[in-house]
């Protein structure tokens, strides 16, 4: 009995012991990564460990440009092929955002307006109902229960006209590519965008090689659009693969590729080819919804209208709140919607993508920005004929922090390791929440830029962008490898 009782309590303070170093483990490790408990890394030792990621055989063949400063006086942390041209993709909308702080202000706002011609009295609109929009790309049809109507209204006994003015007719900038218009990612820029341009079509899928059934859209655009299904079942484990295909204002849409087998309901998501007119049509069906007859048809203008009666304004969030789902969820139609209303609202022109890039560029000249090299094409980053250096990208970041409207862009682009598009990036390492970064991704492309903040509390401007690499898997752990040095540079003698 002796001897088992010995050897009980040896286990028990065994089993003791590993517990508590297993607790001390756990916390030392939380402090580590929480703190910022770590060994600091000297300028040159951060040189050396970015060229052994630069000679990753993933890396062979592709273009990489590199480049690190203090915010505070520019001085050079890294630099490698700094004055480089490459595509930057979605990191781009950090200069279509910055500049739409810097150029329309913190507190902007869109606004959608309802006005009416001709004769209200007694619950009758004798004349015509008009919807006229600026550009507001987070319009819903949710927005449309803000409408203030201040008397009765039964009846309307003329149109519902879609005033679409304020943009100019091209609806998506040149250089977008067949693949990627008619997809949800390149909606179409229009005056008047409801529920971001996008719908959603659903289908049926059976065994491989199938083809599949179209079961419909939402909302129902089978009155304007005709759907071609070219959609077939694919193997399992195959994910989505279709896409698409139908330019703007075209009621021919041809869709496909394909999706996983053996699904009842799959959905896949596509650009509205005419936003004015289903804005207008979506006002409609809310006016019908509170039990409005509409005798007139549903019709959309390019003309701006005068000597009309305003009913009730639809503003949108400010600038400072849009420009946060501009960089945290890198969406194309609210950053091309900003480049957009630039031209219009500081150059008093219909906003179009080319006068909105022409006063951006001029911005950041006056700024004495340096922009040899710097070709934008459109305000989200979508086109590849987008080209800027890491310099210029990091010049551009630096320069913000001394700007009156740095702490709403700064805020704006996500958190690493927390928050948008790199909130799964170094999820339990040292650059965990120490680091915003907007990142940019499409085919062989891929680019981040932001700020870091290193354990001195010292601010560095970063950019890497890096094209026609071999394969996307292998380069993201290199880049969160790169975060983890960037974080534990110090500059301290």
């Amino acid at each position: 009995m002796r001897r088992v009782s010995r050897k009980i309590l040896i286990n028990s303070n065994h089993i003791e012991m590993r517990f508590i170093k297993v607790v001390l483990f756990f916390w030392l490790t939380v402090f580590y990564y929480s703190s910022g408990w770590s060994q600091s890394i000297s300028k040159s030792a951060f040189s050396e460990s970015v060229k052994k990621i630069l000679n990753h055989p993933q890396l062979s063949n592709a273009s990489v440009s590199i480049h690190v400063i203090k915010t505070e006086n520019n001085e050079e942390v890294f630099s490698y092929e700094e004055n480089k041209t490459l595509c930057p993709a979605s990191t781009m909308k950090l200069f279509t955002t910055s500049s739409a702080l810097l150029l329309l202000g913190e507190n902007f706002t869109f606004s959608t307006q309802l006005k009416y011609s001709g004769t209200w009295r007694d619950g009758v609109l004798n004349g015509d109902l008009y919807l006229i929009g600026s550009g507001d790309p987070s319009l819903t049809t949710d927005d449309f229960s803000k409408i203030k109507l201040e008397k009765p209204l039964n009846r309307i006994t003329g149109n519902v006209i879609g005033v679409d003015a304020a943009f100019d007719s091209q609806l998506i900038p040149r250089g977008w590519i067949w693949e990627d218009i008619g997809n949800y990612y390149a909606a179409p820029i229009s005056s008047l965008n409801i529920n971001q341009n996008k719908y959603e079509l659903y289908f049926q899928s059976f065994e491989e090689g199938k083809e599949t059934k179209f079961l419909g859209s939402s909302p129902d655009l089978s009155s304007l659009v005709n759907f071609n299904n070219e959609v077939v079942s694919g193997a399992k484990g195959s994910g989505d693969q279709a896409y698409i295909f139908g330019s703007p204002r075209s009621n021919q849409r041809f869709i496909r590729g394909s999706i996983p087998p053996h699904r009842n309901r799959f959905k896949i998501k596509g650009a509205l080819p005419f936003p004015s007119l289903q804005t207008t049509h979506s006002m409609v069906d809310y006016m019908k919804g509170l039990g409005v007859e509409i005798q007139g048809e549903t019709l959309v203008s390019n003309l701006e209208e005068k000597n009309l009666n305003l009913i009730s304004v639809i503003q949108s969030e400010t600038l400072s709140n849009l420009i946060t789902e501009v960089n945290h969820k890198s969406n194309n139609l609210y950053a091309e919607c900003l480049a957009k209303a630039i031209s219009h609202q500081k150059l008093g022109v219909k906003g179009s993508t080319e006068k909105g890039i022409e006063r951006i560029r001029n911005e950041w000249e006056n700024r004495g920005l340096p922009m040899s090299g710097f070709n934008m094409e459109d305000g989200s980053g979508l086109s590849r004929f987008n080209s800027v250096t890491s310099r210029q990208m990091t010049l551009m970041l630096s320069k913000m922090t001394r700007t009156n409207v740095f702490n709403s862009f700064k805020k704006s682009i996500p958190i690493v390791g927390k928050s948008g598009t790199v909130k799964y990036m170094c999820r339990s390492s040292i650059a965990n929440g120490k680091i915003h970064a907007k990142s940019g991704s499409m085919k062989r492309v891929l680019a981040y830029s932001g700020y870091a903040e290193n354990m001195d509390s010292e601010e560095f401007a970063f950019a890497i962008i890096i094209n026609n690499y071999d394969d996307s898997k292998t380069i993201r752990p290199l880049i969160e490898k790169f975060f983890d040095q960037l974080v534990q540079v110090s500059l301290v003698d």
